[in-house]
């Protein structure tokens, strides 16, 4: 794909995204947030970070999170998105693409991150469209590893969830979570 593509398609997938999104709070709303203090009882901040293994031939590979809902024992928390455009082509750099309030006695989370319908990518023998309507990440975490890490990290296995169909990837995630 060329450059002015890629720009494009970014342009396209960010135009109107302030990070806010229906029921959620745009990153910043609250001021800037420090997951060092805590005072007991309050909620833990937790960052969701996403990349990929296995990306090497790729020099760009763009996806689009869209909307990102965890639950804390069944109950929705709150998040706020970071991010609205991810690059995946660095593997030694995980994104964050939002926080989420964890209760301080969280025993089970569920995280989904739905993408949005495109993304884009560039490698040595060209570029085109990524495909991730069906590219939905979702899993369990425990709620006393988050709270004392304060973050996952959900690593994409670039070799098994981009799939070759005329002439686009179609995203099929392989993945595990950190």
């Amino acid at each position: 794909m060329k450059k002015p593509m890629k720009w494009l398609l970014a342009m396209a997938l960010v135009a109107g995204c302030d990070g806010a999104r229906p029921g959620h709070s745009g990153p910043g709303a609250g001021g800037a947030l420090d997951p060092t203090t805590v005072t007991a009882g309050e909620r833990v901040w937790i960052d969701l970070r996403l990349r990929a293994e296995g990306a090497e031939r790729f020099s760009s590979l763009l996806v689009a999170p869209g909307e990102v809902s965890v639950f804390a024992d069944g109950a929705p928390v709150e998040v706020r998105p970071t991010q609205s455009l991810v690059d995946l082509a660095t593997p030694e750099h995980a994104e964050t693409v939002a926080a989420f309030a964890l209760p301080p006695n969280a025993q089970r989370v569920e995280v989904h991150i739905d993408l949005g319908a495109a993304g884009s990518f560039e490698a040595t023998g060209g570029g085109g469209w990524v495909d991730t309507r069906h590219g939905a990440i979702r899993f369990e975490a425990a709620g006393p590893l988050l709270l004392r890490t304060r973050g996952s990290v959900v690593s994409i296995d670039a070799q098994r969830s981009f799939v070759a169909r005329d002439g686009a990837l179609v995203m099929v995630p392989s993945f595990r979570v950190n």
